[in-house]
């Protein structure tokens, strides 16, 4: 609907434009789903490479922990977001300690 509640015409031509009809079968498999891959892991946490197709600008992993985690950026901007959980208390190495509650981003 439009901001005046009428229907908004559907441009059937544009969007047979964006079908990709070659996207099927194996091949969607082997380039369209994560296959995870873990990286490194301790006592109780591993660090887990959730690949994005080779077109995504971004790159996805995933920390699994019971206690607490260290890691390095190396200068690199993050998005870390909390799936699992009750609260997580991000320090970084300056010293800030801030609280994030279970599907809060940072």
């Amino acid at each position: 609907m439009d901001l005046d509640g009428k229907p908004r015409p559907l441009n059937i031509d544009r969007a047979l434009e964006n079908l990709r009809f070659d996207r099927k079968g194996a091949r969607i498999a082997q380039e369209f789903v994560s296959h995870p891959v873990e990286l490194s892991h301790g006592d109780d946490w591993r660090l887990v490479h959730l690949p994005t197709h080779n077109q995504q600008f971004y790159d996805v992993c995933r920390f699994e922990f019971d206690t607490e985690i260290e890691s390095h950026t190396a200068g690199s901007p993050q998005v870390l977001s909390l799936v699992e959980g009750s609260s997580v208390i991000v320090e970084t190495k300056s010293g800030m300690s801030q609280q994030f509650s279970y599907a809060e981003s940072l």
